[in-house]
């Protein structure tokens, strides 16, 4: 699970700068696998891209994606 408050970061050489952060973690029982929102700079237009985070230490990865990763097209909202 990612941890709320890792950094997503962003390598250049070896200078990187902090894009964004996590800001909650779950695990979903209806995906069967951790979820997590974060605030990361042009979110939007990076759907689909994979970042490094860190914290404490720990380098950790996330695949950037809608925050409606369930049923996006309501189609339980209506059953």
């Amino acid at each position: 699970m990612l941890p709320p408050g890792a950094h997503a970061v962003e390598r250049r050489g070896t200078d990187k700068r902090s894009i964004g952060f996590v800001t909650t973690s779950h695990f979903s029982p209806n995906l069967n696998r951790p979820i997590a929102l974060a605030l990361v700079e042009n979110g939007a237009e990076r759907m689909g891209e994979t970042v490094e985070l860190q914290h404490l230490g720990q380098r950790l990865t996330a695949r950037i994606a809608p925050a409606c990763a369930f049923d996006p097209e309501g189609g339980r909202l209506h059953a």
